[in-house]
């Protein structure tokens, strides 16, 4: 019914990878990817870019650290794709 339900509801089921949201709304947009806590957040686009496409060469998923710990392991980046 809202943002902030859906970004509860990504918080209470997501998982953790990818999510989208699709408005119209920049606000809306910015507040989305900004709240939600994941790997990739998608604005009005696919989830992937298909079984061939870019999606298969590289992975967004969140890995653990093994080894030495230094602060480039403790650093993580998420993924913000907007359609252009």
């Amino acid at each position: 019914a809202s943002l902030d339900d859906a970004v509860a509801h990504i918080d209470g089921h997501g998982g953790g990878h990818t999510e989208v949201i699709v408005t119209s709304d920049a606000e809306a947009a910015w507040a989305f990817t900004a709240a939600i806590d994941c790997a990739a957040v998608r604005v009005n686009s696919p989830t992937t870019a298909g079984a061939y496409g870019p999606a298969r060469l590289f992975s967004t998923q969140r890995t653990h650290v093994r080894g030495p710990i230094r602060a480039a392991q403790l650093t993580s980046s998420k993924q913000v794709t907007y359609p252009g």
